[in-house]
């Protein structure tokens, strides 16, 4: 991450060892009569090199011939411009007595404009260049002896060890001559060291607890940001950490602000609210605060907002906070510059559809209850279906209060909605997962049908809202005794009774018959 900052007049992490070691050599305070050890020579080819580093607040080792370290780390893919410095319209010549008469009293505007002496101005542009991985810009200047005045123009690329950085403002404008007086000689080949402070924003979000996975919950966004080390007689002269939560967050607030795990004093800062959108909360620090801050370079200040998820939408919730460092916008309510992006992050969370029919026919139940709990294990590889009913935790509570709800039951079609249960975030592993394991207790059945054998059934919600039922719970209906019936058993009875009849008369028929028989 990484942000063009606009260059503006100020002395915040000026840190410009470049000068500082030109006005030591005495190049700010030389004329003809005091300087010269030696003609200047007009043959030596000579260069500019630029060295961008993070400023440490620590004594510079770097010398302007080149020799010694830089305590700071480079900083590659930072745009510097040089510009020619002129004279009564000309470019300088540094071998002309009336040239250098001046020199030291040179300043510059934001812009490498000179606003004083008279007589001097800005030229043409000479090179822009970034720097490279060693933090290094060189400007061949060859036999040329002159002035120039220096800017960084652009610092949007800037990178630290390879990753992408935020420098809070753009070092202070220079000037530089070539040749320059150092340690009794004349330099040809000069280094100059601006620095910069950088002030980097990282947001996070907060593993979501066991007892917070249902709409209702509270959402926490850890925001860390850098503060930066400011050189000596510098200063911090702004600190805001801004946050426009998404409007399914409601209510939202500011939770903690901490530097190494410790509370920050109340009085070092604000809470404000914006009163156009009650989304947008800032954390402005008080002169109080400010002050304590540059006591805390190189330390990183935590704030963490908060939301409570009000509503499912689309099942996605992103954010991104910013940081404002001596950029007094960042505290407006209607018109806030650009500042410092975080990273987005986003938590993720799906409804649950539940179905509930009858065994044998397939219409649907009303009447149902259901309970939600937290599954074990509570994520399956992508793509397979969950299948356990371990349980953890007691019956999760879905809804904003007053409304919240731990019982959940079908209505007159046979469905129940569980609004909203969480599933995954931007930062905690497995990262934007998009579905997340669930079981379900179906704890009554509707009057007249049976409750399962296992009431708890592994259910999987995914992120969003669902189209079609997520499960379909099935009851069979309660047995009764038998009752008796002129059929069926009673039937049978008769048909045995009268089978027997049948047969006593006919044996009656012919014994009958027989006997006739015999008289005859």
């Amino acid at each position: 991450m990484s942000t063009s900052t606009s260059r503006r007049p100020g002395r915040f992490v000026a840190g410009l060892v470049g000068t500082l070691a030109i006005a030591s050599a005495g190049l700010l305070g030389a004329t003809a009569a005091q300087a010269a050890p030696g003609n200047i020579d007009s043959s030596t080819d000579g260069s500019i090199t630029v060295h961008k580093h993070l400023e440490t607040g620590a004594t510079t080792g770097a010398n302007p011939d080149g020799s010694g370290s830089v305590a700071g780390k480079a900083v590659e893919g930072v745009e510097f411009t040089i510009y020619q410095l002129n004279y009564n319209g000309a470019p300088i010549d540094l071998t002309q007595f009336n040239d250098w008469n001046a020199l030291s009293q040179v300043t510059l505007d934001a812009d490498c404009n000179v606003t004083a002496p008279t007589g001097y101005s800005r030229g043409a542009t000479v090179t822009t260049s970034t720097t490279d991985a060693n933090g290094e810009i060189t400007y061949p200047t060859g036999a040329t002896r002159t002035a120039f005045a220096v800017c960084e123009t652009d610092a949007s690329g800037a990178q630290v060890d390879g990753a992408p950085t935020s420098i809070v403002q753009a070092a202070s404008p220079f000037v530089i001559s070539v040749p320059m007086p150092y340690n009794d000689e004349w330099i040809y080949n000069v280094h100059a060291y601006p620095k910069n402070s950088n002030a980097g924003i990282v947001k996070d979000v907060t593993s979501q607890p066991a007892g917070q996975l249902g709409i209702g919950s509270t959402v926490k966004f850890p925001v860390t940001t850098d503060i930066p080390t400011v050189a000596q007689g510098d200063d911090i002269t702004s600190y805001i950490v801004r946050d426009v939560l998404d409007d399914r967050l409601s209510p939202v607030a500011v939770d903690s602000v901490t530097v190494d795990g410790t509370a920050v004093d109340p009085s070092y800062y604000t809470v404000k609210v914006n009163p156009n959108d009650a989304q947008d909360l800032r954390v402005v620090f008080t002169q109080a605060g400010l002050d304590w801050l540059e006591t805390q370079g190189g330390k990183k200040v935590v704030t963490t907002f908060s939301g409570v998820v009000a509503t499912l939408g689309d099942g996605v919730i992103p954010n991104t906070a910013t940081l404002f460092v001596n950029d007094p916008t960042g505290d407006s309510d209607t018109n806030p510059g650009p500042g410092v992006p975080s990273n987005e992050v986003k938590t993720n969370w799906g409804d649950l559809l539940i179905q509930k029919s009858d065994a044998d026919n397939d219409k649907l139940l009303s009447g149902a209850t259901f309970e939600v709990y937290a599954a074990d294990p509570a994520y399956v590889a992508a793509g397979q279906t969950c299948t356990s009913t371990t349980t953890t935790g007691g019956p999760i509570s879905v809804g904003v209060a007053p409304n919240a709800q731990t019982t959940f039951t079908t209505d007159a079609n046979g469905v129940v909605t569980i609004a909203g249960l969480f599933v995954s975030d931007s930062t905690n592993a497995p990262v934007n997962a998009t579905q997340r394991c669930y079981v379900i207790k179906e704890t009554a059945a509707p009057a007249g049908y049976t409750l399962p054998a296992d009431p708890f059934t592994a259910v999987t919600v995914k992120t969003g809202v669902s189209s079609t039922f997520d499960i379909d719970v099935e009851n069979t209906k309660q047995s009764v005794p038998e009752l008796p019936l002129t059929g069926a058993a009673g039937q049978s009875i008769m048909l045995i009774g009268g089978g027997a009849i049948l047969a006593i008369g006919i044996a009656l028929v012919v014994m009958r018959r027989r006997r006739l028989a015999a008289e005859q």
